[in-house]
């Protein structure tokens, strides 16, 4: 395996921690496109949150509000409503710097495997401007907690002794 010179010796290992956590973000948002997909209600709306003066945990601006079923501590189904805030400017950075990253790794293998006569050559592309961190947590505050989700479980009465005390 060839080696990397200088400044790009983490190269691929930065690459690779930075498509692995675009995945995850993208594949843990799956209910958000469920719950569209399957008719859920989708609420768009504007809503803030904050605990005391904001200065530890603060989060407003424009969000989706839906549906979701998950797990409880004893493992029983149960309906949650899900506050997801939506921050298209750091959704299309993340966006455009992970096309950039897979044109790269698509360029790279066409060459490797194709060779400089069927590709033209290989033009090196330098990925630079702001990181994975600069993106996700440009807006944080000082204290460095973003919140991008928000989950209440809805109430149930399905506690048996409530309801015998309730038939007594």
């Amino acid at each position: 395996m060839a080696t990397w010179p200088g400044p790009y010796k983490h190269a691929p290992g930065r690459a690779r921690r930075y498509l692995r956590a675009f995945a995850h973000q993208h594949l843990s948002r799956a209910a958000l496109y469920n719950a569209g997909k399957h008719g859920l209600a989708l609420t768009p709306t504007d809503i803030g949150f904050q605990m005391d003066d904001g200065s530890l945990l603060k989060v407003e601006g424009p969000a989706i509000q839906y549906l979701e079923v998950r797990d409880d501590e004893a493992g029983r189904p149960r309906w949650e409503q899900v506050t997801h805030w939506v921050r298209p400017d750091r959704q299309i950075g993340l966006i455009y710097r992970t096309c950039e990253m897979i044109e790269a790794l698509w360029q790279t293998a066409r060459y490797r495997y194709l060779g400089p006569k069927e590709t033209g050559g290989y033009k090196f592309h330098l990925v630079s401007g702001p990181t994975y961190h600069d993106l996700v947590f440009s807006d944080a505050p000082e204290t460095g907690v973003v919140i991008d989700d928000m989950r209440w479980q809805l109430a149930y009465d399905d506690d048996p002794d409530a309801q015998a005390r309730q038939v007594d």
